[in-house]
Formats: C-alpha cells, structure tokens, sequence
C-alpha cells in the first residue's frame, strides 16, 4: 500500500521567461501584420484611407488573437499546475502589451 508519487514536471522560473519571451513574439508578429498590411494596400488616390485602415485591423486583429491565446493558455497552464509558464505567458503580454502602448502613444 505504498505508493510513490509520480515525477513532478520540472517546473522553474526558467519556464516563465521563455513563455513571456513567446508572449512577446506575439507583440512583434501583430507589428509585423501591420507592416504588411501597409506594404500591400496602396493609398487611395481620393484619400479615403483604406491604407490606414487595413493597417489597424490587420493589428488589433493579429494582437486580439495573440491576446486571447495567451490569456486562455496562461490560466489552463495556470490551473494544471505549471504555474511559471501560465504566469510567464499572461506576464509577457501585458509586458508587450504596455510597451506597444507606450509605442504608439
């Protein structure tokens, strides 16, 4: 009737910098969709800015993805004990998510 617990996954601080690194990736592919955007859809000669406009949707759409990922993932991550990666995801976001701010603003 003696039972060994099973091996703990090794679960260090280590983990939450590489998924904070990741989170921020997510920042940098949103920029990234923006620039494209801005390469593809010429300006309109009318001035009606289309351009502009692809080059916001294609962000905020990119970023809201990367936003809901991470936050979805972090609090599962969270929640199945691997509480450095989940926090390190959510943590890295709004890291981004405060420099992007701070960038545009």
């Amino acid at each position: 009737m003696t039972e060994t617990v099973p091996n703990a996954t090794a679960e260090t601080p280590v983990r939450a910098a590489i998924a904070g690194l990741i989170a921020l990736g997510g920042h940098a592919v949103a920029l990234l969709a923006g620039l494209i955007a801005a390469w593809l859809v010429p300006p309109s000669p009318g001035g009606g800015l289309q351009d502009l406009a692809a080059v916001v949707m294609a962000f905020l759409g990119v970023e809201i993805l990367v936003g809901l990922a991470c936050l979805i993932t972090g609090a599962i991550l969270f929640r199945r004990d691997r509480r450095y990666t989940g926090l390190g995801l959510i943590g890295g976001w709004l890291l981004g998510l405060v420099f992007v701010v701070a960038l545009v603003g």
